[in-house]
């Protein structure tokens, strides 16, 4: 009798584990990196396992567990995920120089960079589409976390894979780096940072693919221009706030601010390492 429970147990473990991972998606267990998951990469995981060490939590749930282990067997033998590792240069060109007109002397910066990688059925914003929260929040205020959410939302559904997050340029022209990884399920990337001081204004890249034709780009540059994002009707760097009601879409600013003929504000360069 004390049997059947157990193999009950074991089954219904089993029934859990459909709903604890990322549809979609799949982990990573290629632990030593040669290339293939075998015996060794078991070895790795059982020490990880013994240690509660947070890189065999497989199943993401926050405990390291039978489960875990269920999802390695799962997984042991197939080709790990094939990952590989970018650099992103964000280059903020941004000066008095460069948009004189109105330029706010005694304070411009770009803030904290917030985006994500993921696949072609997940779109964080585009020209002509209303802001989310997420992107909402980025313009007006600078913030992250909101956009954050809604990553973490794709990632649960499978259609985006990582998180990222970087730094700021707490001045105008600068300079900030970010490195991530990406895999080939999940190529694009989506990149944005608020214009600061300005009422919704930013500047970014939404669904940049850095594998196109199956195959990993070395460099990958993008000018950046300015967009707006459609939920504060300030027409100046430092205008109080004013609420667009409805929203708007989002649209490149093409002003005396930021003329057609401007340069752009900066550059994103995607390095491949």
């Amino acid at each position: 009798m004390r049997r059947r429970f157990i193999a009950l147990g074991f089954a219904l473990q089993l029934l859990t584990i459909p709903t604890t991972l990322p549809a979609q998606s799949r982990v990573n267990v290629d632990f030593t990196g040669d290339g293939v998951v075998n015996f060794f990469d078991f070895l790795e995981f059982a020490v990880g396992f013994g240690n509660l060490d947070l890189k065999v939590d497989l199943d993401g749930n926050g405990a390291i567990d039978f489960l875990d282990f269920v999802v390695f067997a799962i997984e042991f033998g197939k080709p790990p995920k094939k990952t590989t590792t970018y650099e992103v240069i964000f280059e903020g060109k941004w000066s008095q120089e460069t948009h004189p007109d109105d330029f706010p002397v005694f304070r411009n910066y770009f803030s904290w960079l917030g985006g994500a990688t993921h696949n072609s059925d997940v779109v964080f914003w585009q020209l002509d589409g209303l802001a989310t929260p997420g992107i909402k929040q980025m313009a007006e205020l600078g913030f992250t976390d909101r956009l954050r959410v809604e990553v973490e939302v794709a990632i649960e559904a499978g259609t985006a894979e990582f998180v990222l997050a970087g730094g700021d340029i707490e001045r105008s022209p600068g300079l900030v780096t970010l490195a991530f990884e990406i895999t080939e399920s999940h190529p694009l990337v989506t990149l944005v940072t608020m214009l600061g001081p300005s009422p919704d204004w930013f500047v970014g890249v939404s669904g940049a693919n850095l594998f196109p034709e199956g195959t990993w780009l070395d460099t990958f540059a993008v000018d950046l221009y300015t967009y707006d994002a459609g939920t504060d009707s300030g027409v100046t760097f430092e205008t109080e706030d004013v609420i667009t009601d409805p929203p708007q879409p989002i649209t490149r600013i093409l002003s005396s601010l930021f003329p057609a003929t401007s340069p752009p504000l900066g550059t994103f360069t995607f390095v491949r390492q």
